[in-house]
């Protein structure tokens, strides 16, 4: 037999199988086409936001002891109500030009979820004000705790001011982050790629406790964004 004929023939058998097929369905061999063209897109569109998930899922884990279950999950959610917090750190991502955001409120505010959720994304780095101190120097103890990643594209700082205020270790290691902070990371090639540094705390005011080399220098180089209202969590009682 020529190709041809070959050809022919499994093209008819084909088309043979697909009528069988359409038929067991109860659908025309059009309509069969057009519902397995839309599964192939759903199961690809399933496939994307798995990958786009573990993706995030994956940014997170370095932190999950630190963060907890609660704030990683409403960090993922896609569903997450539009707060003032998230709204501010979208737009610090999306449209700022300073190195620093400064979200500061009371408890149950969402500040934290919505800083960790700008770590989804880039070279991330997060860390907790009472563990600056250990992680910027470690003691002979802590030698093992991973030191923090001033290079990160973009670093929360989670709750300032809960730290020990007394300890010279902390301001010493504070004051060095604002200072590595400031400004663009610079590449042997010339580009250079904005840092983003998100600071979430309760206090009011940053001057009396951190000095006023450091205020000022958060002032001259962050945007401060005071946040008020009820408690989310009690809400969600």
């Amino acid at each position: 037999k020529s190709l041809q004929v070959l050809m022919a023939e499994a093209e008819e058998a084909l088309a043979q199988r697909d009528a069988q097929r359409a038929a067991e369905k109860g659908v025309t061999v059009d309509e069969l086409y057009r519902i397995e063209a839309e599964s192939i897109e759903a199961e690809k569109r399933l496939r994307e936001a798995a990958r786009r998930l573990s993706a995030k899922v994956a940014a997170l884990e370095p932190f999950a002891d630190r963060l907890g279950a609660d704030v990683i999950a409403a960090a993922l959610s896609e569903t997450l109500e539009d707060t003032p917090a998230i709204m501010a750190v979208r737009e610090f991502i999306d449209t700022g030009t300073r190195p620093f955001l400064v979200l500061s409120g009371g408890v149950g505010l969402g500040k934290t979820v919505a800083a960790v959720r700008a770590l989804l994304t880039g070279r991330s780095e997060y860390v907790h004000a009472v563990d600056i101190a250990r992680r910027y120097e470690p003691w002979s103890a802590d030698k093992d705790v991973d030191r923090i990643d001033f290079a990160a594209q973009r670093m929360v700082i989670d709750d300032l001011g809960t730290e020990r205020g007394d300890d010279p270790r902390f301001m010493e290691a504070f004051g060095q982050i604002v200072d590595q902070r400031i400004g663009p990371k610079l590449y042997r090639d010339g580009t250079m790629e904005r840092r983003m540094t998100i600071i979430t705390t309760n206090l009011r005011t940053l001057r009396e406790r951190y000095g006023e080399r450091t205020a000022s220098r958060l002032a001259e180089h962050g945007t401060f964004v005071a946040l008020s209202g009820d408690d989310m969590r009690r809400r969600t009682k």
